[in-house]
């Protein structure tokens, strides 16, 4: 829980939090190709080209959860300005 202790917190006693690990963080022990991702999760396009050998982009793209916390949780620009 390192990773989150010096992050400012912006949340409201009726509204849910939820952390969620992304797994972006590894220790770098070389070449970089090998596709990770988990199973449950990825686009079925990448599945299938990993069935076929074949590099294969999804239409997905990656984006930081704060938008969707921000726009679930109901803050104010001014509630959620950090100093």
């Amino acid at each position: 829980m390192s990773e989150i202790s010096d992050c400012k917190e912006m949340t409201r006693s009726d509204a849910p939090v939820k952390l969620c690990d992304f797994g972006f963080a590894k220790i770098d022990q070389g070449d970089l190709t090998t596709p990770q991702f988990t199973p449950y999760y990825v686009a079925p396009q990448v599945l299938e080209a990993q069935r076929r050998h074949q590099k294969e982009k999804s239409g997905i793209i990656p984006t930081s959860p704060t938008p969707y916390t921000y726009n679930k949780v109901g803050l104010t620009s001014a509630e959620a300005s950090i100093e």
